[in-house]
């Protein structure tokens, strides 16, 4: 919107797109099945881990309509500069969120997501 007084955001949207990228495996006939229990267990692990980061990326979004909406410059030339400069310090900040939360769960590892299995001590 634009004022004698300046320039303010009112109506924001923010597009996400995720994308996330699995592995397939198609166990073949004689597989064992202790073989395919592991993958299916990997697998799981696996997608909660990377849901865990599109959770992350959707609160972000959420973070940066929050965060424009109403914003106020004083001329409409500095408006698209200044939504820039709070949309790059909330992604910095996601990014950090991102990287903790995969050394918090050593990218998934103590979520279950490691391929190939290891034998659990006392097994």
């Amino acid at each position: 919107t634009s004022a004698s007084t300046g320039c303010s955001l009112r109506d924001i949207q923010v597009y996400l797109e995720v994308t996330i990228t699995l592995p397939l495996w198609e166990p073949m006939s004689g597989t064992p099945f202790d073989v395919e229990r592991a993958w299916r267990s990997f697998d799981r692990a696996l997608r909660r881990h990377e849901l865990g980061h599109k959770q992350l990326a959707m609160q972000e979004a959420e973070m940066i309509r929050r965060s424009l909406v109403g914003l106020r410059t004083s001329s409409c030339d500095t408006i698209d500069e200044e939504a820039r400069a709070i949309s790059g310090r909330i992604r910095q900040t996601y990014q950090n969120l991102h990287h903790d939360y995969d050394r918090q769960t050593d990218h998934g590892r103590t979520q279950g997501a490691t391929w190939p299995l290891r034998a659990r001590a006392g097994r």
